[in-house]
């Protein structure tokens, strides 16, 4: 019976042993065999939020933490609350402005969102073009096309990728509007590359130009008109501005 003991008490040593990676020992090697502890679901880990808030009510982290919980969940009316008890206890803290600014935009509070953002901006030392991106973005969508150019024309200083993407945006939700009828256009070219040379050249002053391929010609245009007034108002600035002789185009959607 001893003897038997023994055997499987040998056996078990050297399963243990051959197991071990170089430089572990037995001990090490069966914690290392032990299963992984399975990832927190999003809502356990806003119930952790919550306990340590109840344990450090005034931690802004744990408040600020619980914040990017609920938002990850979809959860941005409470996650705004969360972020506002952060910024309560700790008024400069700019990535719970930037978050808030989010969680703001998401649940279709613009106005709101665009206060946060800003107030961001003035926190943090050096600029952060993500912040003025969704700012632009924002702006689209409050159809405040000035104070989205503004931050384009910042964006391309700060990170012309990202001022591009703003750029698209704008001229997307400009051609997509049913409620604008018409389209200026300022010249039609056959070299690339003078269409696009007219296109930077109206990207300061409006943020809805655009080039379309069309019949061998690259057309610039401008979307985003309402009226044959405000059409008429553009063409005479085109003129002033850049010495061309630009028309009016009636801007006909896609049917749905």
């Amino acid at each position: 019976m001893g003897i038997r003991i023994l055997f499987y008490l040998l056996v078990l040593s050297l399963t243990l042993l051959l197991s071990c990676k170089p430089g572990q020992n037995a001990d090490q090697a069966t914690a290392s065999n032990k299963a992984p502890e399975p990832l927190k679901t999003v809502e356990q880990t806003v119930e952790a939020n919550k306990e340590e808030i109840f344990v450090e009510p005034d931690n802004t982290e744990t408040h600020f933490n619980l914040g990017n919980s609920l938002s990850s969940e979809g959860r941005h009316t409470e996650a705004i609350d969360a972020y506002k008890e952060a910024i309560n206890i700790k008024p400069d803290h700019a990535e719970a402005y930037y978050n808030l600014g989010s969680a703001y935009s998401k649940s279709g509070m613009h106005k709101e969102a665009i206060d946060a953002y800003k107030k961001a901006t003035s926190l943090i030392e050096s600029d952060y073009t993500e912040t003025h991106y969704n700012l632009g973005l924002t702006y689209l969508k409050l159809d405040d096309e000035a104070s989205a150019l503004k931050e384009y024309k910042l964006l391309k200083t700060l990170d012309p990728e990202s001022a591009a993407k703003l750029y698209i945006a704008a001229t997307e939700k400009a051609l997509s509007d049913k409620d604008n009828r018409f389209l200026v256009q300022v010249g039609a070219y056959k070299n690339a590359n003078y269409a696009k040379v007219s296109l930077e050249k109206l990207k300061s002053h409006y943020p809805n130009a655009f080039i379309e391929d069309e019949k061998g010609f690259h057309n610039v245009r401008i979307a985003g008109i309402t009226s044959k007034k405000e059409a008429r108002d553009i063409m005479r600035d085109i003129n002033k501005k850049l010495r061309t002789q630009p028309f009016m185009l009636n801007h006909v959607h896609p049917v749905d």
